[in-house]
């Protein structure tokens, strides 16, 4: 699998996603390949009582 989303997988995602512009460059790619413009990254927090 030569696209992003191989990344997603287990073994790969260790390695191949190791720093912040690793991240951002998979975010870039995985825009341009499925073309969206931009991307936006969201964090959620869940709150267990």
């Amino acid at each position: 699998m030569s696209s992003p989303a191989a990344l997603l997988h287990s073994d790969a995602s260790g390695s191949r996603l190791a720093s912040r512009g690793d991240l951002t460059s998979f975010f870039m790619q995985l825009s341009a390949d499925i073309g969206a413009d931009s991307y936006m990254l969201v964090a959620m927090v869940h709150d267990q009582d």
